[in-house]
Protein backbone atom coordinates (compact mmCIF):
# COMPACT_ATOMS: atom_id res chain seq x y z
CA UNK A 1 0.00 0.00 0.00
CA UNK A 2 1.21 3.66 -1.06
CA UNK A 3 1.73 6.01 2.03
CA UNK A 4 -0.58 8.35 0.75
CA UNK A 5 -3.40 5.73 0.83
CA UNK A 6 -2.28 4.38 4.09
CA UNK A 7 -2.60 8.20 5.51
CA UNK A 8 -6.02 9.03 4.00
CA UNK A 9 -7.00 5.49 5.90
CA UNK A 10 -5.80 6.73 9.01
CA UNK A 11 -7.41 10.27 8.72
CA UNK A 12 -10.70 8.64 7.94
CA UNK A 13 -10.53 5.91 10.14
CA UNK A 14 -11.70 3.14 7.63
CA UNK A 15 -10.24 0.40 5.23
CA UNK A 16 -10.54 1.48 1.74
CA UNK A 17 -12.32 -1.21 -0.75
CA UNK A 18 -10.76 0.62 -3.70
CA UNK A 19 -7.48 0.17 -3.05
CA UNK A 20 -6.19 -1.66 -6.47
CA UNK A 21 -8.43 0.98 -8.50
CA UNK A 22 -6.86 4.05 -6.36
CA UNK A 23 -3.20 2.83 -6.86
CA UNK A 24 -4.05 2.22 -10.55
CA UNK A 25 -5.89 5.86 -11.30
CA UNK A 26 -3.62 8.23 -8.96
CA UNK A 27 -0.06 9.18 -10.23
CA UNK A 28 0.97 8.87 -6.28
CA UNK A 29 4.61 10.20 -6.63
CA UNK A 30 3.19 13.46 -7.47
CA UNK A 31 0.95 14.05 -4.73
CA UNK A 32 3.34 12.17 -2.44
CA UNK A 33 5.71 15.21 -3.22
CA UNK A 34 2.71 17.71 -2.90
CA UNK A 35 1.15 20.08 -2.38
CA UNK A 36 -2.64 19.17 -2.08
CA UNK A 37 -5.42 21.40 -2.22
CA UNK A 38 -8.74 20.64 -0.90
CA UNK A 39 -10.32 20.11 -4.11
CA UNK A 40 -7.43 17.36 -4.69
CA UNK A 41 -7.56 15.77 -1.62
CA UNK A 42 -11.60 15.42 -2.05
CA UNK A 43 -10.76 14.05 -5.28
CA UNK A 44 -8.47 11.83 -3.74
CA UNK A 45 -10.62 10.67 -0.98
CA UNK A 46 -13.56 10.13 -3.66
CA UNK A 47 -11.22 7.53 -5.57
CA UNK A 48 -10.11 5.82 -2.42
CA UNK A 49 -13.92 5.35 -1.79
CA UNK A 50 -13.86 7.83 1.20
CA UNK A 51 -16.55 10.90 2.26
CA UNK A 52 -15.39 14.21 0.78
CA UNK A 53 -14.28 16.74 3.39
CA UNK A 54 -15.82 20.60 3.60
CA UNK A 55 -13.32 23.61 3.68
CA UNK A 56 -13.56 23.84 6.76
CA UNK A 57 -12.62 20.44 7.86
CA UNK A 58 -9.70 20.91 5.95
CA UNK A 59 -8.66 23.87 7.39
CA UNK A 60 -8.58 22.17 11.15
CA UNK A 61 -6.66 19.33 9.05
CA UNK A 62 -4.01 22.55 8.32
CA UNK A 63 -3.82 24.04 11.23
CA UNK A 64 -4.25 21.69 14.21
CA UNK A 65 -7.68 24.12 14.85
CA UNK A 66 -10.74 25.94 13.51
CA UNK A 67 -9.66 28.67 11.23
CA UNK A 68 -11.21 30.56 8.65
CA UNK A 69 -10.48 28.58 5.25
CA UNK A 70 -8.08 30.65 3.11
CA UNK A 71 -8.05 30.50 -0.39
CA UNK A 72 -4.72 28.61 -1.64
CA UNK A 73 -4.20 26.99 1.53
CA UNK A 74 -2.10 23.50 1.06
CA UNK A 75 -0.42 20.70 2.87
CA UNK A 76 3.08 20.30 1.63
CA UNK A 77 3.90 17.22 0.99
CA UNK A 78 3.28 13.51 1.79
CA UNK A 79 5.71 14.50 5.03
CA UNK A 80 3.74 17.21 5.91
CA UNK A 81 0.26 15.27 5.54
CA UNK A 82 1.34 12.57 8.05
CA UNK A 83 2.30 14.79 10.52
CA UNK A 84 -1.26 16.85 10.39
CA UNK A 85 -3.31 13.42 10.07
CA UNK A 86 -2.02 12.66 13.61
CA UNK A 87 -2.46 15.97 15.01
CA UNK A 88 -6.31 15.65 13.63
CA UNK A 89 -6.42 11.83 15.02
CA UNK A 90 -5.19 12.97 18.33
CA UNK A 91 -8.41 15.25 18.35
CA UNK A 92 -10.19 12.68 17.44
CA UNK A 93 -9.44 9.71 20.25
CA UNK A 94 -9.37 12.67 22.84
CA UNK A 95 -12.87 13.63 21.72
CA UNK A 96 -14.37 10.50 20.75
CA UNK A 97 -12.14 7.88 21.52
CA UNK A 98 -12.46 6.66 17.79
CA UNK A 99 -11.25 7.51 14.64
CA UNK A 100 -13.79 6.81 12.16
CA UNK A 101 -16.53 8.62 13.98
CA UNK A 102 -14.66 11.75 14.42
CA UNK A 103 -14.07 11.93 11.03
CA UNK A 104 -17.38 11.04 10.06
CA UNK A 105 -18.97 13.65 12.66
CA UNK A 106 -16.27 16.70 11.59
CA UNK A 107 -15.68 16.13 8.06
CA UNK A 108 -18.62 18.27 6.75
CA UNK A 109 -19.11 20.46 9.43
CA UNK A 110 -18.43 24.32 8.80
CA UNK A 111 -16.14 26.52 11.04
CA UNK A 112 -18.54 27.49 13.52
CA UNK A 113 -19.63 23.97 14.14
CA UNK A 114 -15.79 22.54 14.37
CA UNK A 115 -15.08 25.65 17.05
CA UNK A 116 -17.89 24.05 19.34
CA UNK A 117 -16.81 20.57 18.68
CA UNK A 118 -13.66 21.22 19.46
CA UNK A 119 -13.45 23.73 22.21
CA UNK A 120 -12.54 21.48 24.91
CA UNK A 121 -9.61 20.54 23.54
CA UNK A 122 -8.28 23.34 22.44
CA UNK A 123 -6.05 26.29 25.02
CA UNK A 124 -8.58 28.66 26.92
CA UNK A 125 -8.24 32.65 26.65
CA UNK A 126 -4.97 33.70 27.22
CA UNK A 127 -4.52 34.80 30.86
CA UNK A 128 -7.97 33.01 31.74
CA UNK A 129 -6.39 31.85 35.00
CA UNK A 130 -4.16 34.93 36.18
CA UNK A 131 -6.52 37.80 35.33
CA UNK A 132 -9.10 36.27 37.51
CA UNK A 133 -10.29 38.20 40.56
CA UNK A 134 -9.06 37.09 44.20
CA UNK A 135 -12.09 34.91 46.11
CA UNK A 136 -14.55 37.28 48.29
CA UNK A 137 -12.73 35.18 51.13
CA UNK A 138 -9.87 33.46 51.18
CA UNK A 139 -9.22 30.03 53.04
CA UNK A 140 -7.88 30.63 56.71
CA UNK A 141 -5.62 27.75 56.68
CA UNK A 142 -5.12 25.61 58.99
CA UNK A 143 -1.16 24.97 60.42
CA UNK A 144 -0.88 21.40 59.09
CA UNK A 145 0.26 20.08 62.13
CA UNK A 146 -3.15 20.47 63.57
CA UNK A 147 -5.17 19.58 60.54
CA UNK A 148 -5.63 16.13 62.66
CA UNK A 149 -8.16 17.74 64.71
CA UNK A 150 -10.75 18.64 61.93
CA UNK A 151 -10.53 14.76 61.29
CA UNK A 152 -13.45 12.16 62.34
CA UNK A 153 -11.24 9.34 63.42
CA UNK A 154 -8.08 11.35 64.82
CA UNK A 155 -9.99 14.54 65.91
CA UNK A 156 -11.43 12.26 68.16
CA UNK A 157 -8.38 10.35 69.91
CA UNK A 158 -7.27 12.92 71.76
CA UNK A 159 -6.18 13.27 75.25
CA UNK A 160 -8.57 15.07 77.57
CA UNK A 161 -6.01 18.08 77.93
CA UNK A 162 -7.52 21.53 78.14
CA UNK A 163 -4.87 23.13 75.84
CA UNK A 164 -5.62 20.36 73.05
CA UNK A 165 -9.28 20.96 73.36
CA UNK A 166 -9.33 24.77 73.39
CA UNK A 167 -6.63 24.24 70.06
CA UNK A 168 -9.39 21.55 68.37
CA UNK A 169 -11.96 24.42 68.94
CA UNK A 170 -10.28 27.11 67.53
CA UNK A 171 -9.17 24.59 64.32
CA UNK A 172 -13.02 23.74 63.98
CA UNK A 173 -14.06 26.85 63.52
CA UNK A 174 -11.93 27.51 60.78
CA UNK A 175 -12.71 24.32 59.05
CA UNK A 176 -16.31 25.32 59.33
CA UNK A 177 -15.63 28.57 57.89
CA UNK A 178 -13.52 26.87 55.22
CA UNK A 179 -16.10 24.53 54.57
CA UNK A 180 -19.16 27.46 53.90
CA UNK A 181 -16.54 28.98 51.56
CA UNK A 182 -15.79 26.30 48.98
CA UNK A 183 -19.92 26.37 48.83
CA UNK A 184 -19.66 29.64 47.48
CA UNK A 185 -16.30 29.67 45.42
CA UNK A 186 -17.12 31.01 41.94
CA UNK A 187 -15.08 28.74 40.01
CA UNK A 188 -14.16 25.07 41.37
CA UNK A 189 -10.62 23.76 39.47
CA UNK A 190 -9.37 21.16 41.11
CA UNK A 191 -10.58 18.73 43.39
CA UNK A 192 -7.85 16.82 46.15
CA UNK A 193 -9.09 13.17 46.88
CA UNK A 194 -7.41 11.92 50.18
CA UNK A 195 -7.95 9.44 53.12
CA UNK A 196 -7.58 10.41 55.95
CA UNK A 197 -6.73 7.64 59.20
CA UNK A 198 -3.89 8.79 60.72
CA UNK A 199 -2.31 12.08 62.32
CA UNK A 200 1.11 11.37 60.09
CA UNK A 201 -2.07 10.95 56.96
CA UNK A 202 -2.98 15.16 57.67
CA UNK A 203 0.62 16.00 57.57
CA UNK A 204 1.84 14.27 54.25
CA UNK A 205 -1.05 14.98 52.32
CA UNK A 206 -1.19 18.44 53.81
CA UNK A 207 2.24 19.13 52.75
CA UNK A 208 1.83 17.57 49.62
CA UNK A 209 -1.19 20.12 48.82
CA UNK A 210 0.67 23.20 49.79
CA UNK A 211 3.78 22.09 47.71
CA UNK A 212 1.31 21.80 44.43
CA UNK A 213 -0.27 24.58 45.08
CA UNK A 214 2.39 26.75 45.79
CA UNK A 215 4.39 25.88 42.77
CA UNK A 216 5.73 29.07 40.68
CA UNK A 217 3.67 27.82 37.97
CA UNK A 218 0.58 27.08 40.01
CA UNK A 219 0.35 30.23 42.00
CA UNK A 220 -0.36 32.71 40.02
CA UNK A 221 -3.38 31.13 38.50
CA UNK A 222 -5.44 32.31 41.23
CA UNK A 223 -6.89 28.41 41.52
CA UNK A 224 -9.92 27.16 43.19
CA UNK A 225 -9.29 24.27 44.60
CA UNK A 226 -10.67 22.08 47.50
CA UNK A 227 -8.59 20.78 50.01
CA UNK A 228 -10.59 18.30 52.13
CA UNK A 229 -7.77 18.27 55.14
CA UNK A 230 -9.10 22.56 55.60
CA UNK A 231 -12.70 21.86 55.29
CA UNK A 232 -15.15 20.78 58.81
CA UNK A 233 -18.61 19.87 58.63
CA UNK A 234 -20.62 18.64 62.23
CA UNK A 235 -22.52 16.19 59.85
CA UNK A 236 -21.34 13.28 57.61
CA UNK A 237 -24.18 13.92 55.37
CA UNK A 238 -23.75 17.51 54.48
CA UNK A 239 -19.92 16.71 54.45
CA UNK A 240 -20.50 13.90 51.84
CA UNK A 241 -22.96 16.25 49.64
CA UNK A 242 -20.22 18.72 49.42
CA UNK A 243 -17.46 16.56 48.41
CA UNK A 244 -20.32 14.88 45.53
CA UNK A 245 -20.73 18.78 44.62
CA UNK A 246 -16.85 19.80 44.08
CA UNK A 247 -16.45 16.77 42.13
CA UNK A 248 -19.43 17.64 40.10
CA UNK A 249 -17.76 21.19 39.30
CA UNK A 250 -14.25 20.55 38.93
CA UNK A 251 -12.33 20.77 36.12
CA UNK A 252 -10.34 17.52 37.12
CA UNK A 253 -9.32 15.67 40.54
CA UNK A 254 -5.79 15.13 42.40
CA UNK A 255 -5.82 11.36 43.79
CA UNK A 256 -3.37 10.46 46.27
CA UNK A 257 -2.19 7.19 46.74
CA UNK A 258 -1.08 6.67 50.13
CA UNK A 259 0.15 3.48 52.41
CA UNK A 260 -3.54 2.16 51.99
CA UNK A 261 -6.98 3.69 50.16
CA UNK A 262 -10.20 3.45 51.37
CA UNK A 263 -14.02 3.44 49.24
CA UNK A 264 -14.36 7.01 49.15
CA UNK A 265 -11.15 8.09 47.46
CA UNK A 266 -11.50 5.50 44.93
CA UNK A 267 -15.00 5.99 44.69
CA UNK A 268 -14.00 9.73 43.67
CA UNK A 269 -11.29 8.65 41.53
CA UNK A 270 -13.63 6.49 39.18
CA UNK A 271 -16.51 9.49 39.29
CA UNK A 272 -14.38 12.22 37.69
CA UNK A 273 -12.88 9.35 34.84
CA UNK A 274 -16.62 9.00 34.37
CA UNK A 275 -17.84 12.50 33.93
CA UNK A 276 -14.94 12.13 31.25
CA UNK A 277 -12.54 14.71 33.49
CA UNK A 278 -8.71 14.11 33.65
CA UNK A 279 -7.58 12.20 37.07
CA UNK A 280 -3.56 12.50 38.04
CA UNK A 281 -2.59 9.86 40.58
CA UNK A 282 0.23 10.77 42.88
CA UNK A 283 1.87 7.91 43.80
CA UNK A 284 4.90 9.16 46.34
CA UNK A 285 8.04 8.12 45.51
CA UNK A 286 10.58 7.26 48.49
CA UNK A 287 14.00 8.03 46.97
CA UNK A 288 16.00 8.92 50.57
CA UNK A 289 15.55 5.94 52.90
CA UNK A 290 17.10 7.20 55.77
CA UNK A 291 15.61 10.78 55.86
CA UNK A 292 11.73 9.06 55.47
CA UNK A 293 12.42 6.24 58.24
CA UNK A 294 13.52 9.62 60.43
CA UNK A 295 10.13 11.30 59.12
CA UNK A 296 8.45 7.61 60.78
CA UNK A 297 9.85 7.97 63.61
CA UNK A 298 9.00 11.76 64.36
CA UNK A 299 5.89 10.64 63.36
CA UNK A 300 5.37 8.04 66.05
CA UNK A 301 6.71 10.26 68.61
CA UNK A 302 3.88 12.24 67.71
CA UNK A 303 1.42 9.03 68.18
CA UNK A 304 2.99 8.20 71.37
CA UNK A 305 5.74 10.09 73.10
CA UNK A 306 6.24 8.03 76.07
CA UNK A 307 6.99 4.98 73.51
CA UNK A 308 7.27 5.92 70.36
CA UNK A 309 8.40 2.10 69.90
CA UNK A 310 4.48 0.86 70.59
CA UNK A 311 3.05 3.39 67.73
CA UNK A 312 5.53 2.45 65.32
CA UNK A 313 4.67 -1.88 65.72
CA UNK A 314 1.10 -1.01 65.49
CA UNK A 315 1.80 1.34 62.62
CA UNK A 316 3.58 -1.87 60.57
CA UNK A 317 1.15 -4.65 61.84
CA UNK A 318 -1.77 -2.36 60.52
CA UNK A 319 0.14 -2.11 56.62
CA UNK A 320 1.91 -4.89 56.88
CA UNK A 321 0.41 -7.95 58.84
CA UNK A 322 2.05 -10.49 57.12
CA UNK A 323 5.41 -9.26 57.05
CA UNK A 324 4.67 -8.42 60.95
CA UNK A 325 3.71 -12.09 61.71
CA UNK A 326 6.95 -13.26 59.58
CA UNK A 327 9.50 -10.85 61.50
CA UNK A 328 9.61 -11.27 65.30
CA UNK A 329 13.24 -9.70 65.45
CA UNK A 330 10.88 -6.65 64.27
CA UNK A 331 8.30 -6.70 66.31
CA UNK A 332 9.20 -7.95 69.39
CA UNK A 333 13.18 -7.16 69.62
CA UNK A 334 14.03 -4.28 67.02
CA UNK A 335 14.69 -0.59 67.74
CA UNK A 336 12.94 1.88 66.61
CA UNK A 337 15.47 2.71 64.10
CA UNK A 338 15.45 -0.57 62.71
CA UNK A 339 11.99 -1.05 62.55
CA UNK A 340 11.94 2.53 60.87
CA UNK A 341 14.19 1.66 58.13
CA UNK A 342 12.23 -2.18 57.61
CA UNK A 343 8.66 0.19 57.27
CA UNK A 344 10.39 2.11 54.45
CA UNK A 345 11.64 -0.54 52.36
CA UNK A 346 8.41 -2.28 52.40
CA UNK A 347 6.63 1.13 51.73
CA UNK A 348 9.06 1.87 48.63
CA UNK A 349 8.05 -1.49 47.21
CA UNK A 350 4.47 -1.30 47.92
CA UNK A 351 4.49 2.48 46.17
CA UNK A 352 6.46 1.50 43.17
CA UNK A 353 4.11 -1.42 43.05
CA UNK A 354 0.96 0.28 42.97
CA UNK A 355 2.21 3.14 40.32
CA UNK A 356 2.84 0.33 37.96
CA UNK A 357 -0.50 -1.37 38.66
CA UNK A 358 -2.28 1.94 37.88
CA UNK A 359 0.05 3.00 34.79
CA UNK A 360 -0.09 -0.46 33.33
CA UNK A 361 -2.23 -3.28 35.13
CA UNK A 362 -4.99 -2.43 36.10
CA UNK A 363 -8.17 -2.72 33.36
CA UNK A 364 -10.16 -0.24 35.24
CA UNK A 365 -7.18 2.45 35.20
CA UNK A 366 -9.09 3.27 32.31
CA UNK A 367 -13.24 4.16 33.22
CA UNK A 368 -15.72 5.13 30.68
CA UNK A 369 -17.20 8.57 30.81
CA UNK A 370 -20.74 7.63 31.00
CA UNK A 371 -22.28 10.44 28.71
CA UNK A 372 -20.14 9.46 25.82
CA UNK A 373 -19.10 6.08 26.04
CA UNK A 374 -15.23 7.16 25.62
CA UNK A 375 -12.80 5.65 28.04
CA UNK A 376 -10.31 7.81 29.75
CA UNK A 377 -6.89 7.07 31.72
CA UNK A 378 -5.41 8.63 34.68
CA UNK A 379 -1.83 10.63 34.59
CA UNK A 380 0.33 8.86 37.25
CA UNK A 381 2.93 11.26 38.98
CA UNK A 382 5.82 10.69 41.67
CA UNK A 383 6.60 14.23 43.50
CA UNK A 384 4.68 17.19 43.71
CA UNK A 385 6.60 18.79 40.97
CA UNK A 386 5.42 16.60 38.89
CA UNK A 387 2.20 16.74 39.52
CA UNK A 388 1.82 20.80 39.03
CA UNK A 389 3.51 20.58 36.07
CA UNK A 390 0.84 18.54 34.71
CA UNK A 391 -1.68 20.38 36.49
CA UNK A 392 -0.77 23.43 34.85
CA UNK A 393 -0.57 21.07 31.32
CA UNK A 394 -4.42 19.94 31.98
CA UNK A 395 -5.73 23.58 33.25
CA UNK A 396 -4.36 25.04 29.58
CA UNK A 397 -5.00 22.05 27.43
CA UNK A 398 -1.07 22.18 26.70
CA UNK A 399 -0.85 17.59 27.26
CA UNK A 400 1.72 16.67 24.71
CA UNK A 401 0.29 13.16 23.69
CA UNK A 402 2.33 9.89 21.46
CA UNK A 403 0.68 7.10 19.62
CA UNK A 404 1.84 3.53 20.21
CA UNK A 405 0.85 0.97 17.40
CA UNK A 406 -0.04 -2.21 19.52
CA UNK A 407 0.40 -5.66 16.79
CA UNK A 408 -2.45 -7.89 17.82
CA UNK A 409 -1.95 -10.72 20.03
CA UNK A 410 -4.83 -13.08 19.31
CA UNK A 411 -4.81 -14.90 22.22
CA UNK A 412 -5.83 -11.91 24.16
CA UNK A 413 -9.00 -11.81 22.66
CA UNK A 414 -12.27 -13.78 23.24
CA UNK A 415 -13.86 -13.36 19.93
CA UNK A 416 -14.12 -10.91 16.62
CA UNK A 417 -11.96 -9.99 14.11
CA UNK A 418 -8.96 -7.54 15.16
CA UNK A 419 -7.08 -4.13 13.78
CA UNK A 420 -4.30 -2.60 15.27
CA UNK A 421 -4.83 -1.63 19.01
CA UNK A 422 -4.14 2.79 19.22
CA UNK A 423 -3.02 3.74 22.48
CA UNK A 424 -2.56 7.24 23.12
CA UNK A 425 0.10 8.35 25.64
CA UNK A 426 0.96 11.39 27.56
CA UNK A 427 4.46 11.79 26.79
CA UNK A 428 6.01 12.85 29.94
CA UNK A 429 4.85 10.56 32.15
CA UNK A 430 4.19 7.33 29.93
CA UNK A 431 0.34 7.28 31.48
CA UNK A 432 -2.04 5.29 28.64
CA UNK A 433 -5.09 8.21 28.09
CA UNK A 434 -7.45 6.88 25.42
CA UNK A 435 -7.23 3.45 23.68
CA UNK A 436 -9.19 2.58 20.11
CA UNK A 437 -9.04 -0.66 20.78
CA UNK A 438 -8.73 -3.58 18.09
CA UNK A 439 -11.07 -5.97 18.65
CA UNK A 440 -14.00 -5.48 16.06
CA UNK A 441 -16.46 -7.41 17.78
CA UNK A 442 -16.22 -5.68 20.82
CA UNK A 443 -16.24 -2.36 19.38
CA UNK A 444 -19.31 -3.00 17.26
CA UNK A 445 -20.78 -4.82 20.39
CA UNK A 446 -19.91 -1.58 22.73
CA UNK A 447 -20.95 1.41 20.39
CA UNK A 448 -24.62 -0.88 19.83
CA UNK A 449 -25.81 -1.33 22.78
CA UNK A 450 -23.87 1.79 24.80
CA UNK A 451 -26.59 4.17 24.15
CA UNK A 452 -29.56 1.66 23.45
CA UNK A 453 -32.23 2.60 25.65
CA UNK A 454 -34.16 -0.14 25.47
CA UNK A 455 -31.78 -1.82 28.07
Amino acid sequence: MSVLLEQLELLTGQTSNLSKFFNEAIDIERFEKGPIGVSQINELLLTAGFDRISEAYFSLLCNGQPTTYKDGIKIDDIKDLTEKVTVIRKLGILKYGNFKYAFKKWSSMSQAELEVEVSELLPPRPNYYTTRTEPLEDIDFVDINDTYLLGEITGKMQKVDTEIVEKQKTVIGKGENNFRKYLTYDHMDVYVATSMRKRKDYISVGTFIREVFSDSKIKPLKLRYFDPTQSYSKSRFCKGLIECLVLKRAKCSIYCVQESDTFGKDSELAITLAQGKPVIAWVPEIKDIETYSKKLIDDSILENQEQPIIALRAYYFSLFPDDAANNPQLTQTGSVETLAVGITNLLTARFDLRAKILKEVHPLSLQVDINTGVAHGLIVVRTSKECADILYKILHRELKFEFEEIVPDYEQFACGDYIKTYILRETKTKSVYRVVIGDELLTNAFWNFYFDKTD
